[in-house]
């Protein structure tokens, strides 16, 4: 129950700092930030729903009436600011507003600048940020497009680029920066502190080695297990040949450590 309480706790006071972060651009905002209108809408949504979803859970987690009348309060003061902050960017959003993801519609503003016309008319599918909830296994997936998404991008801003980070990461990894405070400097903090913290060669070689030799067995024959046993160890292969290990001279090892993880019908099948 306490660890329910803490997790509802964390998701809302992210939700709120994301929240508070379009009201401090409406706050300082200038006929040149238009651009990012479209961006801010799409975030305000999501940002009020993560809110009123953890209250939600707060609420059934603790039904004591004078807790319950302060998440009534929140609420009602949550929907005033949602209000005032959408009339507004509703008010100033550029004529001709694209539809598409935050990348895109950056792409799109950076054509402009240089003079480019038609770059982007079309309306994509959204393009959802990668996570990472701490898993070193997953670490250099979610770095390589986070930066090709993000990073790399002169056209963001470091605060969004804050806001955008915080929003991707999960579980274990998000308890690190739940007090991180949305300013802009703090972006280049947060993501050295990532990249610390889990862009170590060494320390993800010893990672791989050790999730391959825990991989689960198949107990009997069954096509599912073995497929879910193949990709994990797949895989787990291919994060040793991004970190430049000489994979390809280990084939005898890496087949006898799969091998050992099979039943003995399909082994006596192999042979």
């Amino acid at each position: 129950m306490e660890k329910k309480m803490k997790a509802a706790q964390l998701k809302k006071r992210q939700a709120q700092a994301l929240f508070e972060s379009i009201e401090q651009f409406k706050s300082t905002y200038t006929a040149s930030d238009s651009v990012e209108i479209p961006v801010c809408l799409e975030q305000l949504e999501q940002y009020k729903s993560d809110f009123m979803d953890s209250l939600t859970k707060l609420e059934e987690i603790d039904d004591r009436p004078d807790a319950i009348d302060g998440y009534i309060k929140e609420r009602c003061d949550m929907d005033s600011r949602y209000r005032r902050v959408k009339g507004f960017l509703l008010q100033n959003q550029p004529t001709e507003a694209n539809p598409l993801n935050a990348s895109l519609l950056y792409a799109n503003a950076s054509a402009l600048s240089t003079g480019q016309s038609g770059s982007i008319n079309l309306r994509l599918p959204k393009i959802e940020l990668p996570t990472f909830d701490g898993d070193s296994t997953k670490w250099l997936t979610f770095r390589d497009r986070f930066v090709a998404m993000i990073d790399s991008s002169a056209d963001i801003p470091s605060i969004m680029k804050l806001q955008y980070l915080l929003s991707s990461l999960k579980g274990e990894a998000a308890l690190l920066f739940e007090h991180t405070t949305l300013t802009a400097d703090n972006y280049a903090v947060t993501w050295a502190s990532l990249l610390k913290r889990y862009d170590n060669p060494r320390m993800l070689t010893r990672e791989y080695y050790r999730k391959i030799h825990q991989l689960p067995g198949v107990a009997s024959e069954n096509v599912d297990e073995l497929a879910q046993l193949v990709d994990e160890f797949s895989r787990h292969v291919n994060g040793l040949m991004k970190l430049n290990e000489p994979i390809d001279t280990w084939d005898t090892p890496l087949c006898n450590m799969l091998l050992m993880k099979l039943d003995t019908s399909t082994i006596l099948a192999a042979h």
